[in-house]
């Protein structure tokens, strides 16, 4: 966000028709349809916002476009969908090859070839508690997500668009895999060894967005999802963690989990960090090395 000469972020574009749109999938605000009208999203389809996206790529072809999405918007969790039924309005561009029948995706195989894509690991004992948080009081309040979806965790969904992205047999450009602890413990090196891998040159003030224009910037991008970027919002820059990473065992967060969110809360998110480890070892296997 602090390179606007030289690229566009979409922030979490497919989240509108995921949450609000015809073609909603989380059963998130099903009970509140005014809710959706008010972010002006209750007409979004998947394609509708593939074809904003395509159309700012052509408007802009002096710019890279940086979208930052999940795994879960673009891969329906819920079993009774699957890449067709989720999304009419994108199901008649799927191509009938063998790439496109074996997509997990929403998005048709001649969408993604327009990108190289990134994920972004974060430890399921850390991400996972920081987004069930926002489904309890006092903040649900704000969010208005009352409920925690399971299927809204996004692990196995990472890793089935990593597999079908690696494996693919084609010239799309390799995914990259970014831990979130590297760049917590190394933020410098590791933006200089991402720009490397995805071919856009490395400055050092990236890591500093201390400016009123920067923060006007990312309040816009943030504005729909306000409450979860509270803190990045407060913050100035990257800065590499002085003791590194440290996190609390299982049974050490357990503890902290029922202090905070009671004994159902703290069941619930064991089970899910627990669900979520194969998938996270998994992924964090192919990681970008700093």
């Amino acid at each position: 966000m602090t390179r606007p000469d030289t690229i566009i972020c979409i922030h979490e574009p497919f989240g509108d028709p995921f949450y609000f749109g015809p073609e909603k999938i989380s059963p998130a605000f099903r009970e509140s349809p005014e809710r959706c009208e008010r972010t002006g999203h209750a007409n979004s389809s998947y394609a509708t916002i593939a074809d904003s996206i395509a159309h700012t790529i052509e408007s802009n072809p002096s710019r890279r476009i940086f979208i930052k999405d999940m795994s879960y918007h673009i891969i329906p969790s819920y079993p009774h969908l699957n890449p067709v039924s989720a999304s009419p309005s994108l199901a008649s561009r799927r191509s009938s090859s063998e790439t496109d029948s074996f997509n997990p995706s929403l998005l048709p195989w001649s969408f993604l070839t327009k990108f190289q894509i990134t994920f972004l690991l974060r430890h399921p004992i850390s991400s996972i508690p920081s987004k069930y948080k926002f489904t309890v009081p006092p903040l649900n309040a704000r969010t208005g997500m009352h409920d925690f979806y399971r299927r809204e965790i996004g692990y196995r969904e990472l890793r089935l668009m990593f597999d079908y992205l690696h494996n693919s047999d084609s010239t799309l450009d390799r995914p990259v895999v970014v831990d979130a602890d590297d760049l917590l413990c190394s933020p410098a090196a590791t933006i200089r060894a991402y720009c490397a891998e995805v071919g856009v040159a490395f400055d050092g003030s990236m890591l500093n967005w201390d400016s009123a224009e920067n923060y006007a910037r990312a309040k816009e991008l943030f504005a729909k999802y306000a409450t979860y970027h509270e803190d990045v919002l407060e913050s100035k820059g990257l800065v590499a963690a002085e003791d590194g990473v440290s996190r609390p065992s299982l049974a050490e967060s357990e503890k902290g989990w029922k202090d905070q969110f009671g004994e159902e809360g703290k069941k619930t998110l064991k089970e899910c960090v627990n669900e979520a480890m194969a998938d996270y070892e998994y992924l964090v296997r192919f990681k970008l090395q700093i």
